[in-house]
């Protein structure tokens, strides 16, 4: 109901407003229309990039929110489960991508690596510490698992379903954000259904972040 999307945008908007984050990734996102209520409400100025690639058409989309005076796109490639973003931030090259399949991040490492355009690059959302291995990146969120924190509860423990990996410097913290209106009374994450039953949360997996310290380098 239009009620239920209202209460579902400000709560997703609450969260990024919270963050403060120049550079917000989004997964799970049904059409161009929710990012435009998403950006319209929030106290972040962004701009936004959304494409829905003509393979996928299952509302489960990426989009990316961006500080216009931080980030400058040069480059966007997608497809179904990839969004790769090559920019500028202040100057100097970045790529961020936004994946859940571990084969398409293998093929678009190798065009980035053709284009020497890998050199700084965060990759979110991508499950496979091998697959990071490979592509020669760390995994910013172990640290975070290895403390026995996650961004999912599921069969009573904590899970951590999405990464932060990057080979560039500067990292001074990766870890997943817990707001208490993210949780329900159990103190797990308030999904928006389960199944038919409608709970009215955020979602049932955390948002996870990483900030740098200083600019890094090239």
């Amino acid at each position: 109901s239009a009620e239920r999307y209202q209460r579902k945008v400000r709560g997703v908007v609450q969260v990024i407003d919270s963050m403060a984050m120049p550079v917000v990734g989004l997964y799970g996102v049904e059409s161009e229309q929710v990012v435009r209520d998403i950006v319209s409400i929030s106290n972040g100025d962004y701009a936004y990039l959304y494409e829905r690639p003509q393979t996928s058409a299952n509302g489960l989309d990426f989009a990316l929110l961006y500080k216009a005076d931080v980030l400058y796109p040069m480059r966007v490639t997608a497809w179904r489960g990839v969004l790769c973003v090559e920019a500028e931030v202040y100057g100097k090259p970045l790529t961020v991508v936004l994946t859940h399949r571990s084969i398409a991040l293998g093929v678009l490492y190798e065009q980035l690596v053709r284009r020497n355009a890998h050199k700084n690059l965060i990759v979110l959302g991508e499950p496979s510490n091998r697959g990071f291995a490979v592509l020669g990146l760390r995994d910013e969120m172990q640290q975070a698992v290895s403390a026995g924190r996650g961004n999912l509860f599921e069969d009573g423990r904590w899970q951590m379903r999405d990464r932060v990996a990057t080979n560039m410097r500067g990292v001074s913290q990766c870890d997943v954000f817990i707001g208490d209106w993210l949780l329900g009374g159990s103190g797990a994450p308030q999904p928006t259904f389960r199944r038919k039953l409608y709970y009215g949360g955020n979602g049932r997996r955390l948002p996870i972040f990483i900030y740098f310290a200083e600019v890094f380098e090239n």
